[in-house]
C-alpha cells in the first residue's frame, strides 16, 4: 500500500474516534472500514492509532485484552476543511445568545466547537472585531439570572427530547417546603427575559402549568413516555397566557402625552390599534387587547404621561392605585 493510501486511510481513522468519555474500539473500526468497503486489519489499525497518537491527543484505555480509543475530553478541534471567520461568528454568537437554549448534552458536544471558533476570531482582525460591536439588552430593569444548576435542568432537557415524564420537587413562592411531584409531562420551554418557563401537564389532568425552571429543587428523569397531548406552543402564546390574563379581551382608551406616544408610531401595540391626535397635543389610543397584568404594567410604566379613559372599570382600577399612593407619599 503506498503512502497516499495509508495517509487517507488515517485520516477516515481519525474521523471514526470519538470524544473521551465517549469511545471506539479496534475491532469497531475494522467493522466501520469493512461496510465502507475499505477492508483492513486489526493490526494495521491498532499500529495506525499508536503512531497517531504520538502527534495528536489520543487516549487509549486498555481494558483486559481490549483498546478503547478516544479524542481527549478537552482536545482542540481539527477541521479539513478549516472553520471560517464567518463559520467561527455564527458559533460565537449562538454560545452567547442561545446557550441556555439548548440542552447541556448538546453544549458539551459543542463547546470544542465553540473553543475553536474563539481562536479563529482571535486570529481574524475582520470578524473578530464584530463581537465587540453587537449587544442584546433585556427589556426593562436588567435583572440578575437565577442561578439553575445542571443537574436540575438537564433531566428536563432530556425529557423534551426523549418526551418522557419526570418526577421532581418544586419550590412555589411563599411555601416554606418544595412540592413533590411524581409525574410531570414536559409540553415546551419558554425563554422570557432571564426566566425559563417549563410548560407541562401533571398526571392525567389536561391543563398546562407553567413551571419556573429555577425553582426547582430536584428533578429526574422517569422512563415513562409523557401523556398525548393536542397542546399547540404558538397557540398558547397567542391566548395571551404569558401575559397573566385577568379576564376577557377589551378595547381599551388611552390618552398619551406627545413623547410618550411617540413609540407606539414605530412598534405598534397590535394590529388593531388606532392613533388620533387631540386638541390638546396629547394622543389617543384605541385597541383591542387582552385584559392582562402585562397591560397594566405597560400602563404604569408611563405614570403621569398616560391617562386610561376607556373601559371604565380599568380607569377606576387606576384612580384606586393613584390614591393609595399619594396616601403613601403624604399626599
Amino acid at each position: 500500500m503506498n503512502s497516499y493510501d495509508t495517509s487517507i486511510r488515517r485520516l477516515l481513522l481519525l474521523q471514526q474516534i470519538p470524544r473521551h468519555p465517549h469511545n471506539i474500539t479496534v475491532k469497531e473500526i475494522c467493522e466501520n472500514f469493512d461496510s465502507d468497503d475499505r477492508p483492513t486489519n486489526a493490526r494495521t489499525i491498532q499500529r495506525d492509532l499508536i503512531q497517531l497518537s504520538v502527534k495528536f491527543p489520543l487516549i487509549n484505555d486498555k481494558i483486559q485484552t481490549t483498546n478503547y480509543w478516544s479524542w481527549r475530553a478537552d482536545s482542540e478541534i481539527i477541521d479539513i476543511p478549516s472553520m471560517s471567520p464567518k463559520t467561527a461568528l455564527s458559533f460565537y454568537l449562538s454560545e452567547i445568545y442561545l446557550y441556555q437554549m439548548m440542552p447541556p448534552a448538546v453544549i458539551n458536544a459543542l463547546q470544542p466547537h465553540f473553543n475553536k471558533a474563539k481562536q479563529v476570531l482571535k486570529d481574524n482582525k475582520n470578524m473578530g472585531i464584530w463581537r465587540d460591536k453587537i449587544a442584546i439588552l433585556p427589556e426593562g430593569m436588567p435583572l440578575q439570572t437565577p442561578d439553575l444548576k445542571d443537574e436540575i435542568i438537564e433531566p428536563i432537557y432530556n425529557a423534551l427530547l426523549q418526551q418522557k415524564t419526570i418526577s421532581a420537587l418544586y419550590q412555589k413562592r411563599g411555601d416554606d417546603t418544595p412540592t413533590e411531584y411524581q409525574q410531570i409531562n414536559p409540553q415546551a420551554l419558554v425563554f422570557r427575559n432571564r426566566i425559563i418557563y417549563l410548560l407541562a401537564t401533571v398526571k392525567n389532568y389536561k391543563n398546562i402549568v407553567q413551571f419556573v425552571l429555577h425553582r426547582f429543587t430536584k428533578t429526574t428523569l422517569q422512563n415513562q413516555k409523557i401523556q398525548k397531548s393536542d397542546f399547540n406552543l404558538h397557540n398558547y402564546i397567542q391566548e395571551g397566557h404569558f401575559d397573566f390574563i385577568e379576564g376577557d379581551d377589551f378595547e381599551i382608551e388611552l390618552l398619551f402625552t406627545k413623547g410618550a406616544a411617540n413609540h407606539l408610531y414605530e412598534t405598534p401595540l397590535n394590529d388593531t390599534q388606532k392613533l388620533a391626535k387631540q386638541s390638546d397635543g396629547r394622543v389617543k389610543l384605541t385597541a383591542t387587547v387582552h385584559n392582562s397584568s402585562q397591560l397594566r404594567w405597560y400602563i404604569r410604566g408611563f405614570a403621569h404621561q398616560v391617562e386610561v379613559i376607556n373601559p371604565q372599570s380599568l380607569r377606576d382600577e387606576f384612580k384606586n392605585q393613584t390614591a393609595k399612593m399619594q396616601r403613601l407619599y403624604g399626599l
